[in-house]
């Protein structure tokens, strides 16, 4: 039996991830809220893609204010809604530090951001988080698994440890925060381009620690299944809907649910 079609609450939504799986999700009819700094950026961004607006409610915020958090975390009628897609980041920056050389303009607003969610679903949600899904990275090393091709494994210890500082935080954060269960996916893109979507049949890989090999997306290959060098942002984006959204048979997110899934091209 289909799940019944989710009302989704978008943090990040002018982002090259999030903006692909809310404009999916728009020209689906699926209703959708999101918190914005720039509401006029947003709807910029959405006329270029041709998304209809009809479902959607733009609140202009920060993620860093609960009280900002909590309005978007409702639908039009006042009900919570019932999936999160949160896809904060931050703005690349470098640094003069030779030791860590790429930082962010705010680098500490995935932790944060998530922290204030997290806030505002307990007045939203008591008790009853929805279905979070969380846009994360690859090279944080789980468990101590290397989950990147081995000539990526220098860039990322060495330019991308603050980025990816925050990012670790920010799983934590949320972990913590959803409760126990799997009502979450937490989502491993590796080094993002804005390249156009390739999907599936592009080589689009999806996998997990342990996933057995077969089946869609490919990227079935015990540990470290799903690596690669590079993803789409557009790419991401339409898996989260495709497989984190999009009303399917059984419970929301399917297999990935309680996963951290690498993709990957």
């Amino acid at each position: 039996m289909a799940a019944p079609q989710p009302t989704i609450t978008f943090f990040g939504a002018t982002g090259g991830c999030a903006i692909a799986a809310l404009v999916r999700s728009l020209k689906a009819g699926y209703t959708c809220v999101a918190l914005v700094r720039t509401p006029s950026k947003l709807e910029t961004l959405l006329a270029e893609r041709s998304a209809p607006t009809t479902t959607l409610t733009i609140h202009a915020g920060n993620v860093r204010d609960p009280a900002a958090c909590a309005l978007a975390l409702r639908t039009p009628s006042g009900a919570p809604t019932t999936t999160v897609i949160f896809g904060i980041g931050g703005a690349p920056k470098f640094s003069p530090n030779p030791l860590r050389p790429f930082t962010l303009d705010d680098p500490s607003v995935c932790a944060e951001g998530m922290a204030s969610v997290l806030a505002a679903m307990a007045t939203t949600h008591p008790g009853a988080p929805p279905f979070v899904v969380v846009v994360s990275t690859t090279g944080l090393a789980e468990g101590g698994v290397r989950d990147v091709p081995l000539p990526l494994v220098p860039l990322y210890h060495w330019m991308l440890a603050v980025p990816h500082q925050d990012k670790k935080l920010m799983e934590e954060r949320m972990m913590a925060g959803v409760g126990a269960g799997d009502g979450w996916v937490i989502v491993k893109p590796t080094l993002l381009t804005d390249g156009k979507a390739r999907g599936e049949e592009g080589g689009l890989k999806a996998g997990y620690d342990g996933r057995a090999k077969g089946g869609r997306w490919g990227g079935g290959e015990g540990v470290g299944a799903g690596m690669g060098y590079t993803i789409s942002r557009e790419d991401v984006g339409n898996w989260i809907w495709e497989e984190c959204i999009k009303v399917k048979e059984g419970a929301q997110g399917g297999e990935w649910r309680g996963k951290r899934v690498r993709l990957a091209n």
